[in-house]
């Protein structure tokens, strides 16, 4: 996938996965998956001292300019969280169990929590990961200007209604 992430843009805001969906395809590009999303985060570094996740409100894309992925990507931590096109139905993702919502303490190979503690890692930037066993949701990433700590690169909201929209969801369009 390619990402084109825009300097300077307000993020939008207060949309529902489906509302995102619908937005990137009229450009011709989709809402990335979330191995996709993590793929494109891979190698960002210090992403607590260098993203928007402890500022208390939204900033245009790329003012903090060290908050950019080694793919060209602005902002993937951090401003707002940012909606990826996989369901966890009833505590399954990608036929495969979700774990409780704790702190991030193992991955696969997609950046998905596989386990969860109770103390933060620093090997996973004390990052948090959310989740439900029973009914249907969606999944965003990376998190948003309030954060804090739990905001991060393996930070996934997987208890999330797709119809949920705010003033810190966002979302990113693919090729």
């Amino acid at each position: 996938c390619t990402v084109e992430s825009k300097k300077d843009a307000t993020p939008w805001r207060f949309i529902t996965r489906d509302q995102a969906m619908q937005m990137c395809a009229r450009s011709g590009k989709r809402l990335p998956t979330s191995a996709e999303w993590y793929a494109l985060s891979l190698g960002m570094a210090n992403v607590e001292a260098v993203c928007n996740v402890s500022q208390k409100s939204i900033s245009k894309t790329g003012a903090l300019a060290e908050c950019k992925s080694p793919s060209g990507a602005y902002d993937l931590v951090g401003n707002v969280w940012e909606w990826v096109s996989d369901d966890v139905i009833n505590g399954i993702h990608n036929a495969t169990p979700v774990p409780g919502t704790g702190f991030v303490s193992q991955i696969d190979a997609n950046g998905m929590a596989t386990v969860v503690a109770d103390a933060p890692s620093d090997l996973f930037d004390k990052d948090y990961f959310w989740s439900r066993t029973d009914g249907a949701y969606g999944m965003i990433r990376g998190g948003y200007y309030d954060s804090g700590t739990d905001g991060g690169v393996y930070t996934v909201h997987a208890d999330t209604p797709p119809t949920t929209s705010g003033t810190g969801i966002g979302f990113r369009c693919i090729k």
